[in-house]
This record gives C-alpha cells, structure tokens and sequence, in this order.
C-alpha cells in the first residue's frame, strides 16, 4: 500500500509539500499541486479520512468530502477556498470508481456532512446509497442522478459554440464523436453535447448525416487506455477513409484525447489540418499543446466550478432543500490552429 512518503517520491516535492496539498493549503503553485494529484491517482494512494471536531463558537467545524478518481487542481482549489469561507473542513479522497461504497461509513459515523463527486462515475446501487445518506453535489458531471445537485458547464450552448464556429470557418460536412451514452451508467454531458451540436446544425441550415454521429467505448477507457485509443483510432480510420465527398471536413470531439487521435490519424492519411479537416475539442488539458496543430478546445472555469460545488453543497447542507439544484456555468473558447489558419 503506497504511503504519503512514496506520493512524495513519485511527485518530486516533499512530503510536507504533499501533506499541504491534500489538506487543501494555498501557497503551492498549480504545477506543483497537480503532480501530488497526478501521484496520487498513479500510486492509488487514499489518505484515511478524519474526523476533524475544531470547537468554535461551541459547535463541532463540518466537513466536505470530495471523492474523485480524477483530482483537477485548480477544481481542488475552488473547493477547498469555498470549504474554508464557510468555515468547513475538506477531505480529498481518491477512489476506484466503484470502491465509493466503502466510504458510506463516514457518512455513518457522522465524519462527513455531504460529498463532491468531482469526475468519477459510480454504479446506480452506490450512488443512490451514498444519496440516501447525505446530501451530494455532482461537479463537472459524469453520469447523471436526477436526486442530486449538479455544478457544470452548459454544455448544450458550448457544443452550438464550437460547431458555430467550426461552420463559420466553411465547413460543412462535420461530425461529433463522443463517448457512448450506457454501459450501466448515465453519461448525461455527452448527450447534451450531442443534442447541441445537432441543434448548431439545424439552426445553420446543415443536414444532420446521423452516420456522421460516431460513439467510442467509454466503458474501455476507465479500464485499459490503451485499447481505448486504438479503439478510438480505428473508428476515426473508418470515418476519414470515405470517398472524399462524404468525407468529413470538420469534427466535434467531446474531449482532447479524441481530438488528439483525429489529429494522428489524419496526418497519417496525408488528410491536412485545418485546411481539409478542422477538429475540435472539450477541456482543453495539455494534450492541446501536445498536437500539432494545437487544438481548438472548450476550455472549463475549473476554480470556479470547485468553488460553486463547495458554496453548493455547503448550503444544501444548511438548508435542506427538497428539490435539487443546477448551476450551470460559462466557458471560453480556445482558438488554435486544428480548426483555424495560423498565420
């Protein structure tokens, strides 16, 4: 079992360093927080969870857990700043996505008053356990749970931003490829996307070619990355071989990664970018700049979208609402050069 000195190791900073970040603290820079995080999810490293009962003005200081399989840190950021505002404790926890059902405990014993799923994905019995416990804000959404609250972009009107702009380029025949929307779970934002790209086209008088609209295995992807990409690989070969008529000239991908593949592929095939072929993406991570060209993403108001879970969450707690709540965020649009000409 891996230990914090290990994580430490791993991610090239001290332990104390480590121990700051997963307690939340500023002072450490983005870079340095998001190699602890990065270690962490390597090394399957979980902190055990405590309870921390600060007496202040008499009464027991509540705490938040996030659980995640995925830590983003400036997210981390937002929600512990939010946590700390409200004068609430934050446990980070990283997790297997279907080994969450372990933590229903601290629900239990009262060590947790309510929990961020922050880009994890759970099996229908243990969110629902975990909702029947204690209130749950859903950020950056996975899959969906129409019991609980939610903290996203509004990824409708981002998928008509990026398909508008990849029409006002002149492109026509454009594809989306997203992740397929089962597998036992309810992967609601690539259905959003799909429906506001679809909406982008019939809004610009474009007609919907439905063999247009490609789904990769996302189920693959939390298992073997690997065979995710040549999966993903494979199905963009398929698409790009066409007679160049049917050919695709522009793609909507519902993240980097899969952008990143159309990018390979097409480079492959002789296939130029952006002239023949415009690509874009959701997230805008690193591997945007990894490409050449860079990519055209979505980018996500991270800190913002921690920051709102937390003050979300926080007030659920207080509160008790009996409807859930949605808060539905902006996002930017990052220009480069897969889906505009670089001068």
């Amino acid at each position: 079992m891996a230990t914090i000195r290990d994580v430490a190791k791993k991610a090239g900073v001290s332990i104390s360093t480590v121990s700051r970040v997963l307690n939340g603290r500023n002072m450490i820079s983005n870079e340095k927080k998001q190699q602890v995080w990065d270690a962490v999810n390597s090394l399957n490293y979980t902190p055990k969870p405590r309870g921390r009962h600060t007496q202040k003005s008499g009464k027991n200081k509540k705490t938040i857990m996030v659980l995640t399989t995925s830590p983003v840190a400036k997210i981390i950021d937002g929600i512990c700043d939010a946590a700390r505002q409200f004068d609430y404790d934050t446990i980070i926890t990283i997790t297997h996505q279907n080994e969450s059902n372990a933590y229903v405990k601290y629900v239990e014993e009262g060590l947790v008053s309510g929990i961020v799923l922050l880009n994890i994905r759970l099996l229908p019995e243990i969110s629902e356990s975990l909702l029947s416990k204690c209130p749950i804000v859903q950020c950056n959404e996975y899959e969906y749970f129409p019991r609980a609250n939610l903290v996203t972009i509004d990824n409708i009107e981002a998928t008509r931003d990026i398909t508008t702009h990849l029409i006002a380029t002149g492109k026509r025949r454009l594809a989306f490829i997203s992740p397929q929307y089962h597998y036992g779970y309810r992967i609601k934002f690539a259905q959003d996307r799909e429906y506001g790209f679809r909406r982008a086209l019939e809004e610009n008088g474009i007609e919907i070619n439905n063999d247009n609209i490609i789904r990769t295995s996302f189920e693959t992807a939390a298992g073997n990355f690997e065979e995710y990409i040549a999966n993903t690989n494979s199905l963009i070969t398929e698409l790009l071989s066409r007679p160049e008529a049917n050919r695709p000239d522009g793609i909507v991908c519902t993240n980097d990664e899969i952008a990143a593949c159309c990018i390979n592929v097409a480079k492959k095939m002789g296939i130029k970018i952006p002239e023949e072929l415009a690509v874009t993406a959701f997230d805008n991570t690193i591997t945007c700049l990894l490409t050449d060209p860079f990519i055209t993403s979505i980018e996500h108001p991270n800190y913002e979208m921690g920051y709102e879970s937390a003050k979300l969450l926080i007030s659920v707690i207080d509160e008790k609402p009996k409807v859930s709540k949605q808060v539905l965020l902006g996002h930017k649009l990052a220009k480069r050069g897969s889906s505009i000409r670089i001068q």
